[in-house]
């Protein structure tokens, strides 16, 4: 079996590459014959080395020029850089995508060449929508694959919104999470309860000004809650700078960077808080759950589907201040129970999970790929 895997992410890496990087690795140790195309970085990223390690072949995306250069940015490549697609002769591409809207063209490619193709999508969000103009090439990226999976079902139905068809070769897929099996000790709560915002520093996507705003009211101010934002992003500047305009100050708010060791980030919070304004599945809530902690989320994408409002967690009904403080305030009223709720959480997240969300993922790679012809 023959399988090429493409992921054009505007990043060396990223947790959307896990899932795609993890089945490579489950099915060459099956004697599958695999081919990775990705964008070249100037830092070799250890993740691609490690497959070229394995025997996958790795192609660079490097497209010269002022045109390619502008193509790239946009996410359309130019058919002389997915060459190799042909050459590889693959039976099935599989496609990982950040955004459902992302590199519609490497899905053209693959349709005009005969290839049957898989798109994996990790979200999709109400703030783009398709127009008029890329409706139809947008529509045929998903009713053209032979597959097209979601970390979500709320992501699927928007995007089976936007094209107004429903995709009866829809799936919902995990990715995988990274937290070793069994609940994290509860924290000491001596120096009040410690709230962790675990995810890329863009407020755009993950709206951490709606939790900073909801927090700067005045009644937070005595409560004794700290938050510590764990992550590195394009809006840590502009975080740091509301942060200090709303009057916080270390230690009731941090910026702790990069937490290589999640693990270590639950042994010292008892919450997270995530407030999105839009989302697939979060790796983030995922392994705050698995690790026994509180999940409070704002209800978009698969956050409904990952938590029962008031019992394995809180949710804002939408994401906006408002509706974060109130879910926060839920959160605070409910504050003795967190220990069980953070309990009922862990078994409830790990009685869904797969245990093996990239052997999953493998399989349905290979069904999919031994499955009659290209769509």
């Amino acid at each position: 079996m023959r399988i090429a895997f493409v992921s054009l992410i505007p990043a060396p890496w990223g947790g959307s590459e896990e899932l795609w990087c993890r089945a490579a690795h489950v099915l060459r140790s099956r004697g599958a014959v695999v081919a990775v195309g990705v964008r070249p970085w100037p830092t070799p990223v250890s993740r691609i080395e490690e497959l070229a390690g394995l025997g996958c072949r790795v192609h660079w995306h490097a497209f010269p020029g002022r045109r390619a250069r502008l193509l790239t940015r946009l996410g359309l490549p130019e058919d002389r850089a997915l060459g190799w697609l042909v050459r590889f002769r693959p039976d099935l591409v599989v496609h990982s995508v950040c955004s459902h809207n992302a590199n519609l063209a490497v899905d053209s490619f693959c349709r005009r060449h005969g290839l049957k193709y898989v798109r994996l999508v990790q979200l999709a969000g109400e703030r783009w929508w398709p127009s008029d103009a890329v409706l139809d090439e947008y529509t045929r990226a998903y009713t053209g694959a032979a597959a097209c999976c979601f970390v979500s079902h709320a992501n699927r139905r928007l995007v089976e919104t936007q094209i107004g068809a429903t995709l009866p070769n829809a799936r919902v897929v995990w990715n995988p999470y990274t937290v070793p099996p069994g609940v994290a000790p509860w924290p000491s709560e001596a120096g009040g309860l410690a709230l962790a915002c675990v995810g890329r520093l863009d407020p755009e996507s993950k709206g951490q000004d709606l939790l900073l705003t909801a927090l700067a009211r005045d009644r937070w101010a005595g409560r004794g809650v700290r938050l510590s934002f764990y992550g590195r992003g394009p809006g840590e500047a502009s975080l740091r700078r509301l942060a200090s305009h709303l009057g916080f100050a270390e230690p009731r708010v941090r910026f702790a960077g990069f937490a290589p060791d999640i693990r270590a980030v639950w042994d010292g919070h008892h919450a997270l808080a995530l407030t999105s304004r839009e989302e697939g599945m979060p790796l983030a809530g995922i392994e705050a759950m698995s690790c026994g902690r509180v999940p409070i989320l704002t209800a978009v994408g698969g956050n409904s589907e990952l938590v029962a409002d008031g019992e394995t967690g809180f949710l804002a009904a939408a994401p906006t201040a408002a509706h974060v403080d109130e879910a926060l305030e839920r959160a605070w009223a409910h504050r003795r129970e967190w220990r069980d709720i953070g309990e009922r959480a862990a078994r409830s997240v790990r009685a869904r999970a797969p245990a093996d969300p990239g052997g999953a993922f493998a399989d349905l790679v290979t069904e999919t790929a031994g499955r009659g012809a290209g769509a």
